[in-house]
């Protein structure tokens, strides 16, 4: 799994300049909301791992959806 996960780190866009602010892409904004409503469901008050993880499970973003069916990972 680390060596998918790295090549995948390494094909991300690089700054050539250094950033003054940092700010969450759509895909990660995302995450975030669905971890919300899965955090919701369980009837939990916080955010945790296992929350972001079965939002990723669930996601609908394509490269995640690829990266679980190679590891035959589902919810």
């Amino acid at each position: 799994v680390l060596p998918v996960i790295k090549k995948s780190i390494g094909n991300f866009p690089k700054l050539s300049a250094k950033a003054q602010q940092v700010y969450a892409g759509q895909r990660l904004q995302q995450i975030f909301l669905n971890a919300d409503v899965v955090m919701k469901e369980h009837g939990d008050e916080l955010i945790s791992t296992e929350h972001f993880f079965l939002a990723m499970l669930n996601s609908q973003d394509p490269q995640l959806k690829m990266f679980f069916k190679e590891f035959n990972t589902r919810s």
